[in-house]
């Protein structure tokens, strides 16, 4: 509170980074919620979506617009909240190993659904994560 009881209100530091001037349109942004980590190719990231680390996004570098980490009281295993531009190439991988999926029970063949749509049901598992950060991020269980 200031000196004469009004609240001291400072802009949050993402919409600092996000939309820094509010005259501006919203920004054209996805959020994704995952681990970030390397990429084999120079210049890219992955946006793993599982702690298995066998279904990840890849992205450009340059797509990048700002990262946050997720607290530990809303993820215990960490997890980072990644903004892309909405016009970024986004390139969806899932890996499975034959040998842990027999043991599981199963097996599903990731050639021909990758053939028919490589990012997998079209934006079905980014609103998922989006979503589910919305519901964390305002305490709703």
């Amino acid at each position: 509170m200031t000196r004469h009881g009004r609240p001291d209100l400072k802009q949050d530091p993402l919409v600092d980074k996000l939309l820094p001037d509010p005259s501006q349109a919203s920004p054209e942004v996805v959020a994704m919620v995952g681990f970030l980590g390397k990429s084999t190719r120079q210049g890219f990231w992955r946006v793993y979506f599982t702690a298995e680390l066998n279904d990840y996004a890849e992205v450009a570098e340059a797509d990048l617009i700002h990262t946050q980490a997720k607290p530990s009281t809303e993820s215990p295993m960490g997890g980072t909240v990644v903004w892309i531009r909405r016009q970024a190439q986004v390139q969806r991988i899932r890996t499975q190993s034959a040998q842990a999926l027999s043991i599981a029970g199963g097996w599903t063949n990731t050639t021909q659904s990758r053939e028919r749509n490589p990012l997998g049901p079209p934006e079905s598992l980014f609103l998922i994560h989006y979503l589910n950060f919305l519901l964390n991020f305002y305490g709703i269980q």
